[in-house]
């Protein structure tokens, strides 16, 4: 990790999970982008209390919002639900 961190092409972006200290490692700052399956893991603990039809719903805005092609699509989409 060091060494991607300082290296002389530093990345435009970073695909891990919620650990915000894989972002800090990186000297450029580069773009978070977060797992979608631990996204996913995180969205399901936290709607159990939540009546089934609701969680239905809510998973299959949440299939839509992770087809987005690219941040602009996901912005979009986004402000429809």
């Amino acid at each position: 990790m060091q060494e991607a961190a300082s290296a002389e092409f530093p990345p435009k972006f970073v695909l891990a999970d919620g650990a915000r200290a894989i972002t800090a490692a990186f000297n450029s700052k580069p773009e978070r982008l977060m797992c979608w399956f631990h996204v996913k893991r995180e969205i399901d603990s936290r709607d159990r209390s939540l009546p089934p039809d609701v969680q239905k719903t809510l998973n299959i805005d949440l299939q839509k919002l992770q087809m987005s092609q690219c941040k602009e699509d996901l912005t979009v989409v986004s402000q429809l639900f």
